[in-house]
């Protein structure tokens, strides 16, 4: 694809434009341009699995494959009025980090065990002497690394020794129970770390991949902001799905910025 317009052109910015997105009058040309583009990107990059596009009204996500064919909004088709408007949404929805499905907090594990322990200590270990015995003796069949004392269940139940053992035998386990949460937190936050490392890549490889098929196709990204920018327009929407693509399309133009203004990769 040549392209379109001059190097002052390509050297503006997107705050010079209009404030209120321009909408094409017929949005089936923009699915008609969309089709198009990506017939030339597949012949391009032919290692381009997806096959054909789709589209929903009420899709949260921006882009889902269902085999080989790309689902995205209908809305976007509304902001294509030019064959570089469409290079400009296919090139970005092929190069569309997959989205990871991030999983429900879970939550501190430790709370109730803290609270029942709170309960209790406040209650005092003292009230139920038989209660105190039985917790004493399941603690050490269930620690094997702890030596079952030959004692520990003849104390007197109303002696200082066995008050202090039952005292020992509570905190040993609420501090194993408080260790083992904070292990579990420690090892949430490790694996959340990871997803947004893994989310930092995907997002630095989906600009290089977007670029690599920018110059299969001799598409200059600058030819196609004035895309994003109308799309950009919609997040300040009152309408939730206008404001994802909104989002999306400035998220889009912050990582590409710097490419979109640089003529030199232009041919």
């Amino acid at each position: 694809m040549k392209r379109s317009g001059s190097i002052a052109c390509a050297a503006g910015t997107l705050l010079s434009l209009a404030s209120a997105p321009a909408i094409a009058d017929d949005a089936s040309n923009g699915e008609e341009l969309v089709a198009r583009a990506l017939a030339d990107a597949r012949q391009a990059s032919p290692g381009i699995e997806i096959v054909s596009f789709g589209c929903t009204s009420n899709q949260r996500m921006l882009a889902w494959v269902d085999g080989d064919r790309l689902y995205y909004p209908c809305m976007m088709n509304e902001l294509v009025q030019d064959s570089f408007d469409a290079a400009m949404l296919v090139n970005l929805l092929l190069a569309e980090p997959v989205a990871e499905t991030a999983e429900r907090p879970k939550g501190d594990p430790s709370l109730a065990e803290s609270a029942a322990a709170i309960g209790a200590a406040a209650i005092g270990s003292g009230l139920d002497d038989d209660t105190d015995a039985k917790r004493v003796d399941r603690y050490y069949r269930e620690t094997p690394s702890e030596p079952n004392p030959p004692l520990a269940r003849f104390y007197p139940r109303n002696s200082d020794t066995f008050r202090a053992e039952v005292s020992r035998v509570d905190n040993l386990r609420d501090n194993a129970r408080r260790s083992e949460a904070t292990d579990d937190r420690m090892q949430e936050r490790l694996e959340e770390r990871r997803r947004e490392d893994r989310e930092v890549q995907a997002r630095y490889q989906s600009v290089t991949d977007f670029l690599n098929l920018s110059r299969a196709q001799d598409f200059c990204p600058a030819d196609g902001r004035t895309f994003l920018a109308r799309a950009v327009q919609f997040s300040t929407s009152p309408r939730p799905d206008d404001r994802m693509v909104g989002l999306w399309a400035d998220d889009r133009r912050q990582v590409l910025q710097a490419y979109l203004n640089d003529v030199s990769l232009c041919r």
